[in-house]
């Protein structure tokens, strides 16, 4: 099994709380506890992070007018 960093969520987490979106609703996208999803020195399965990636994208990307992967990168 490839796991991925829990940098990668964090980052999307940290982009998206300092332009103050409801972390409430970034939860809900995820079956994912959120503590792994805010500890960036934890592994997670590469499977979950890319459907993380992808939810984040669907339901907060128009709001930045741009692709979130490449804004948080």
């Amino acid at each position: 099994m490839m796991l991925f960093s829990g940098k990668i969520t964090n980052s999307f987490l940290v982009y998206l709380d300092k332009h103050d979106v409801d972390s409430e609703k970034l939860f809900e996208l995820t079956d994912l506890p959120t503590e792994f999803l805010r500890e960036p020195s934890c592994w997670i399965p590469a499977q979950d992070v890319e459907k993380f990636v992808a939810s984040m994208d669907r339901e907060f990307g128009s709001i930045f007018h741009d692709n979130l992967p490449k804004l948080v990168g």
